[in-house]
């Protein structure tokens, strides 16, 4: 039997702001789900959002045409699963993979190969992190898989940047380098969700003009963590001063917030360089209204400056929207369009000029980004031109959107992503089969808080101690007064086992007695034990 697993940071759509990290993975694990071919899927979640997701998934699964088999379990019991299952391969929604390969490592049995993927890889304190994947038990059969090729560019010179980084202090002469495997495997989009409204619907939908050529600019507003809108409003408004253009329109779509300084300073500059009335604003659109802003546009336009970026899901959508898309020459945007054929590309110029910026990033993480997109030019002049073809031109929109949808179909679809992920996988869990394997409760990166702070008690329980029922035992044993149990503990405690030390402590017992009596691990037993004692249902009692 094949099984897939994933630890996965669940979230529903109830955030104002929208992710494309989200969006993304969200779209992957629907994507997994409908075109994979493992026998069992289990995913491990936090206690809180684990009924949410059983609750949403079990209604997406209800909607596909053949059974699937999906477990979600609370992230305790991950060890557990790992030393009783055999795994095909665990995947994380994030390139950190340092604390699979140290789970794996102390509880599985059998090698599996670990994989996570990148998206955004800008934000320094994370730096860290790529440094524990570089000393964790990580091993060939691994794979950080890139959403790009200019990702995975990124993350080799992470590496070694990370490695200079650490040699050069008191780790010097330490193991630090990368031994798995660097992929590159794209985010992908559903075909089927686009080109099913007409651009008039979706226009009266939006309450926009039939009648104007029209520019969709959406993503997230935020110069801070996806591009700066200024030079966009530049190009507007050179464009509508000719008379042949005069009736475009440009209109900014994305998530934000009421006090988002940055995008009133946006609305009072278009208002300061007179082109607000060829300007509209579309904020926190539902998923429906997505479909419908890109059945409006003409032309869709992302000109991304921000190190953040490393694919662009937006520019791939509006592509399998079959628009065409006019896009900065940058990061992983080059990769999803032939420029002049299906799409424009923009020159995009930089420097080396962040020696004041970079050391900043550990403090001020926004403040840097700010500052270094601000030193990102995107060719505005270029972008007026591009724009401008486009507009002259509906035969040349309408061809270059075909050639998007095209391009999309073939390389963006979520069913060619998975088969690349499961081609992948395949590979790499036979890779794993001719590596030597094992299990090792040594060899983990976990530091344990008894270890540390084992000392802070006064007596340590060890299994010659002695216990015994109390008074409010007896009456909780006997259904007379019920155990006080807070909320965030309902699920942890295992009822049975309670009930059976207050049944087997009646009378004084000695702790590696009453353990031989419980089939059940050390840890779960003394956890359990302990909680008796702390609520005064058993007492230690020293012979």
């Amino acid at each position: 039997m094949s099984i897939y697993g994933s630890v996965i940071n669940y979230h529903d759509d109830s955030h104002q702001i929208i992710y494309g990290m989200r969006v993304a993975s969200r779209g992957f694990l629907h994507a997994l789900l409908r075109y994979g071919e493992f026998d069992e899927y289990h995913f491990f979640l936090n206690d809180q959002k684990l009924h949410e997701f059983c609750d949403t998934y079990q209604t997406f699964l209800d909607t596909l045409d053949h059974p699937v088999k999906m477990k979600a379990f609370r992230i305790r019991e991950l060890p557990g699963c790992l030393s009783r299952l055999e795994y095909d391969v665990f995947h994380a929604s994030d390139p950190y993979i340092a604390n699979l390969c140290y789970l794996r490592r102390c509880y599985s049995n059998i090698l599996f190969p670990v994989t996570g993927v990148t998206h955004s890889l800008s934000m320094e304190p994370a730096m860290d992190n790529f440094q524990n994947i570089m000393v964790s038990p990580h091993l060939p059969c691994d794979s950080i898989i890139c959403t790009s090729q200019s990702g995975k560019k990124a993350m080799e010179h992470i590496f070694s940047q990370v490695m200079l980084r650490a040699n050069a202090g008191d780790t010097k002469g330490g193991n630090f380098s990368y031994w798995g495997r660097l992929d590159v495997i794209p985010l992908g989009v559903e075909p089927q969700d686009f080109l099913t409204i007409d651009k008039k619907s979706a226009r009266d939908a939006l309450n926009l003009p039939i009648n104007r050529r029209l520019i969709v600019c959406p993503g997230r507003i935020s110069v801070l963590t996806k591009m700066d809108l200024y030079p966009v409003l530049l190009a507007l408004k050179e464009i509508i001063t000719q008379e042949e253009f005069k009736d475009t329109a440009l209109l900014i779509a994305g998530s934000t917030h009421a006090d988002n300084t940055y995008l009133h300073a946006i609305v009072s500059q278009a208002r300061n360089m007179g082109i607000s009335d060829h300007l509209f604003f579309n904020f926190n659109f539902s998923s429906e209204q997505k479909y419908q802003i890109y059945a409006a546009a003409d032309i869709v336009l992302s000109a991304a400056d921000n190190v953040q970026e490393t694919f662009g899901i937006v520019p791939v959508e509006a592509m399998m929207a079959q628009r065409p898309v006019v896009l900065s020459y940058w990061s992983g945007y080059r990769d999803l369009v032939e420029d002049g054929v299906s799409g424009y590309l923009i020159p995009t110029y930089w420097a080396e000029c962040d020696n004041s910026i970079s050391p900043i990033a550990f403090y001020q993480t926004s403040e840097a980004l700010f500052s270094i997109s601000q030193s990102v030019a995107v060719d505005v002049g270029v972008m007026i031109d591009r724009l401008k073809r486009l507009l002259a031109s509906q035969e040349l929109r309408h061809s270059m959107g075909e050639h998007a949808r095209s391009r999309a179909l073939s390389l963006f679809s979520w069913s060619h992503v998975i088969r690349q992920y499961r081609e992948l996988w395949r590979e790499l869990k036979l890779h794993a089969e001719t590596i030597p394997w094992n299990r090792s409760s040594v060899s983990h990166g976990f530091l344990g808080y008894f270890n540390v702070f084992g000392h802070y008690a006064s007596h340590i329980i060890s299994e010659t101690d002695f216990v015994v029922i109390t008074e409010r035992g007896k009456m909780v044993a006997e259904a007379i007064e019920d155990p006080f149990v807070y909320k965030m503990h309902d699920g942890k405690l295992d009822t049975y086992l309670v009930f059976q030390l207050l049944a087997d402590a009646q009378c004084t017992q000695q702790v590696g007695v009453l353990m031989k009596k419980t089939a059940t691990t050390q840890d779960k037993f003394m956890v359990t034990l302990l909680w008796l004692i702390k609520n005064n249902l058993l007492a230690v009692n020293p012979h």
